[in-house]
């Protein structure tokens, strides 16, 4: 009898402990099951967050008139249709030799100002006789992709712009740079539109012993941004302006002015790693 009971005791205490392991077995799966899940939802919201950094990434390549060549003419050479439009870029700049000009309307490219700087924007340097229109390949290829295309008001001598903005030379703004600078302005927003560009990059450089005062650079970006405002992109939509500021300049600019009216900071870093591109 007393085994009986003893038998039956250790068979109750059995039975509990098996109760108890398979309720801890049935928590760690619980357990397991809500890891897994945790994991599995973070690593797809890490790949939602992945892919939509991605896709509002601002990605600029400049592309320079003198690249702008036949195939074969020159070892830099790479025409508009030798570009990969669809690995991340989300905007071209044309980059000019330079194209602000002392005569009126001070745009380079503009019919009448400066030949050269007309034609190699139109076709790039070291024109052939027979010159493909590149500029034209370029943005109807760059928009098929959904790229942008900008062209860049390049002063790597701001000693002409200075001379356009700041005609008495005395940091000043008075009523006849006004109207200068809203000559030039115009100018480079009617010409953007003529040719289906969708916006500007200003690009000004210590090349030269003169550079522009920040009261000087504000009104251009203002003039810059108030008539881009009164056309449309050639890709639909805004026209944008980008900075690209040299090393050194940075504290030239007037933070305020912007903030409201500038789209884009590009840091440019020159390499030849793109057979003498920026990049």
């Amino acid at each position: 009898m007393h085994n009986y009971k003893a038998m039956e005791k250790k068979l109750i205490l059995g039975r509990e402990q098996m109760r108890l392991k398979i309720k801890g077995l049935a928590i760690f799966v619980i357990l397991l099951l809500v890891l897994v899940n945790s994991f599995s939802f973070s690593q797809q919201g890490k790949s939602a967050g992945t892919s939509e950094t991605a896709a509002n990434l601002w990605v600029s390549a400049y592309y320079d008139v003198w690249q702008m060549i036949p195939m074969g003419s020159a070892w830099w050479a790479e025409p508009p249709d030798r570009i990969d439009y669809t690995n991340g870029i989300t905007h071209i700049i044309q980059f000019p030799n330079g194209n602000i000009r002392t005569n009126n309307p001070f745009f380079g490219p503009v019919g009448g100002v400066n030949a050269d700087d007309s034609l190699d924007t139109a076709y790039g340097t070291g024109r052939p006789s027979n010159p493909p229109r590149y500029r034209d390949s370029l943005i109807a290829k760059a928009h098929r992709n959904g790229v942008r295309v900008l062209l860049c008001i390049n002063a790597v001598c701001a000693n002409n712009l200075v001379a356009v903005l700041d005609q008495n030379g005395n940091g000043i703004i008075d009523g006849r740079d006004s109207s200068r600078c809203d000559t030039l302005t115009a100018s480079v927003a009617a010409y953007l539109s003529r040719h289906g560009y969708d916006g500007v990059d200003i690009n000004i450089e210590h090349g030269c012993a003169a550079y522009p005062s920040i009261q000087h650079i504000g009104i251009l970006l203002r003039r810059m941004r108030h008539y881009l405002d009164l056309r449309s992109a050639g890709i639909g939509g805004r026209m944008v302006i980008t900075l690209s500021p040299t090393s050194g300049a940075e504290g030239g600019y007037p933070v305020a002015v912007c903030n409201a009216t500038v789209d884009q900071i590009t840091l440019r870093r020159m390499t030849t790693s793109m057979r003498g591109a920026d990049a």
